[in-house]
């Protein structure tokens, strides 16, 4: 066996333990995984008194050659692990620090006899170990020095392309330190994710697009079914600014079919397309609901758009349609005029949109449709009154940038009709075909469901501050 499955090593990590990966003082593609082992310091709490078990690992690592080394005060205990690695430990307190690397347990050592310049000072990191108060599990991550060690990495690329990585680099520029932390308590994980931002120096459009948004109140769960597998909203859409930010890519990479977008939208209802996106506000959401039972196992699918101007767009929509010989008909249905393709209402699959407020919903079913239109009186029947809401999703009625819904449990049902589908059908291609599908379905895609499946539901919301972005979610857990 190996040192790591030593019973010494297990012992080792015990109670508690951290890890932390310092910089790189130069980068080699030649070995990339010997330069990330030398980076690595592990601090560990052991089960039992770290006194005795460092006296007791020479005899549990017999095999091992073992040496030690003054260090002012310290002792280091150094293990030959093998011809290239030796493992070097110190004792500190009720701690060991160990490193493959002994450079990085005396540089410990100094931080800890100094009492200068650790991390716990830094003033990012104590503000979010306070933030985390509580947390099983906590991990820190200094984007600024990612930010470094990126330029570092260009030093070895060509020259187009080092320009282009710094180029990508800088729209990154501005982002903070970030933090992830989970919580579990009786059934129940909470997730959390919060990461720093300085909107001075970040680049002026993607301040914008991610920073500059207020939580706000999200009506859209007003519309959402109580058997929903799956519910996402965003009030973050700026597709003008989206637009803005990639338009120069997308014109390089086909001109011919963006100009003839823009002439085809001039000629048929005489408006820009800068016009169009100009009309869509900031909210977004998606639902997804129940895989039908027969023919093709698809899900019925709804999107939300909030437009500025209804009754513009909706024109608009309605004359592009029809240019593209869509057959469209209308049905009255509860105050609101549904449009849908086709010449008659049917059951299943039947792309249809309405607009309730000023919200576009546009989905595959016609039946999800009136089913959303319904919830308007009937609000007993909406995911806000799900028992399963009640549990995770209490916090995504508040004022939030997202929040997101999912049935795991559920969803992961309809992932493995859906697979079991596809592997059916490629029995048609022929016996190759059928082999291959069978061992990536049975082998490999639900087994990972399977997996998936000990999660029953999950809520999780955004929130954008001054100066950090939230992410929270709470999952539970299948007893």
């Amino acid at each position: 066996s190996t040192f790591f499955e030593n019973p010494a090593f297990n012992e080792l990590l015990g109670k508690e333990f951290a890890v932390a990966l310092f910089p790189a003082k130069s980068f080699s593609t030649d070995n990339p995984a010997k330069s990330l082992e030398e980076r690595l310091l592990l601090i560990a709490k052991p089960r039992h008194n770290v006194q005795l078990l460092q006296s007791l690992i020479p005899l549990l690592s017999k095999d091992l050659k073992h040496s030690t080394a003054q260090y002012g005060s310290h002792i280091i205990n150094r293990y030959k692990i093998d011809e290239l690695n030796t493992l070097s430990t110190v004792t500190v307190e009720s701690l060991i620090v160990a490193a493959l690397e002994e450079r990085l347990v005396r540089k410990s050592i100094d931080y800890y006899d100094s009492k200068e310049n650790t991390l716990s000072d830094n003033k990012e990191f104590k503000k979010l170990r306070k933030n985390f108060k509580g947390a099983r599990f906590f991990s820190y991550l200094s984007l600024p020095a990612f930010f470094e060690q990126g330029k570092m990495i260009s030093e070895n690329l060509q020259d187009e392309e080092r320009k282009e990585f710094l180029r990508l680099l800088e729209h990154w520029k501005g982002w903070g330190a970030a933090a992830y932390g989970a919580w579990y308590e009786k059934g129940i994980i909470k997730d959390k994710v919060e990461l720093f931002f300085d909107k001075n120096k970040l680049d002026s459009k993607v301040a914008r697009l991610c920073c500059d948004v207020k939580p706000s109140t999200n009506k859209t769960l007003e519309m959402v079914p109580a058997d929903t597998l799956f519910y996402y909203w965003t009030n973050t859409l700026n597709l003008p600014l989206i637009w803005e930010l990639y338009s120069t890519t997308l014109t390089k990479q086909k001109p011919e079919a963006l100009d003839l977008l823009r002439q085809e939208l001039r000629d048929t209802v005489n408006v820009e397309l800068e016009e169009i996106l100009a009309m869509i506000d900031k909210e977004f959401a998606l639902i997804i609901k129940d895989v039908g039972s027969e023919g093709v196992p698809l899900p019925k699918v709804s999107a939300i758009v909030q437009l500025k101007e209804p009754d513009r767009f909706l024109k608009i929509f309605h004359t592009l349609l029809e240019e593209g010989d869509i057959p469209l008909s209308k049905k009255k249905f509860m105050n609101h005029t549904v449009t849908y393709w086709g010449i008659a209402p049917q059951g299943g699959l039947q792309p249809a949109f309405v607009v309730i407020d000023n919200y576009l919903l546009l989905s595959n079913s016609i039946d999800l449709v009136k089913q959303i239109v319904s919830l308007k009186t009937d609000p007993e029947k909406t995911l806000l009154q799900s028992a399963e809401m009640k549990v995770v999703g209490r916090e995504l009625e508040e004022k939030n940038n997202s929040a997101a819904y999912v049935h795991i449990a559920l969803l992961a049902d309809a992932f493995k009709n859906l697979a079991t589908w596809a592997s059916g059908i490629a029995i048609i291609q022929g016996p190759e075909a059928a082999r291959e599908a069978d061992i990536i379905v049975n082998k490999l895609i639900l087994p990972l469901l399977d997996g998936v499946s000990m999660y029953s539901t999950l809520g999780s919301r955004s929130i954008i501050n001054k100066d950090s972005i939230i992410l929270e979610s709470t999952t539970t857990v299948i007893q």
